[in-house]
């Protein structure tokens, strides 16, 4: 685990993850919704490339690892959203991603990842230990992009409540 990854995320991070992003991501619009009367406003992540808020913590994360590590390219754990936003934000970067995605995911999840360009291993969730391999992957140099438990993933996804 990295030094940046054992630190807590804070709101000034999440004000630096907001240049990171508005410098590539257009601002999402915010939808008027009314339900039993009451004026709600509902923020269309859908809006986003990979139509998921998930791209804000991603390419905060990929986008803040400096230039003479991204050769190493980047390891992600992710399902679904994640994985797209990863291999979304390493295709821009012109990095190499790898991502590991459990045996049951949607072939369509499956497509979309490689389509952008990611290299997927395939894990069982029920025998496969997906931290450990995702940790062995990453002995070379790569950066692991955790779905959650990373700062600057959080404060990227932090970035929809700022704007």
């Amino acid at each position: 685990m990295t030094a940046q990854q054992l630190r807590e995320p804070t709101t000034d991070g999440v004000y630096q993850a907001m240049g990171r992003i508005a410098a590539i991501l257009p601002p999402t619009p915010l939808v008027p919704l009314k339900v039993d009367g009451a004026q709600l406003w509902l923020k269309d992540e859908t809006a986003q490339p990979i139509r998921a808020f998930k791209i804000r913590g991603a390419w905060n994360r990929i986008s803040a690892i400096p230039t003479t590590r991204r050769k190493y390219g980047v390891v992600a754990l992710s399902s679904g959203n994640h994985a797209l936003g990863v291999a979304w934000s390493a295709r821009r970067l012109d990095m190499a991603a790898t991502v590991l995605m459990p045996g049951d995911t949607p072939a369509a999840k499956l497509d979309a990842v490689a389509e952008l360009g990611a290299q997927i291993i395939r894990y069982d969730r029920l025998n496969d230990d997906r931290e450990a391999m995702a940790t062995a992957l990453c002995r070379d140099g790569a950066a692991l992009v955790h779905p959650f438990d990373d700062p600057l993933v959080i404060e990227g996804q932090g970035t929809l409540a700022l704007e």
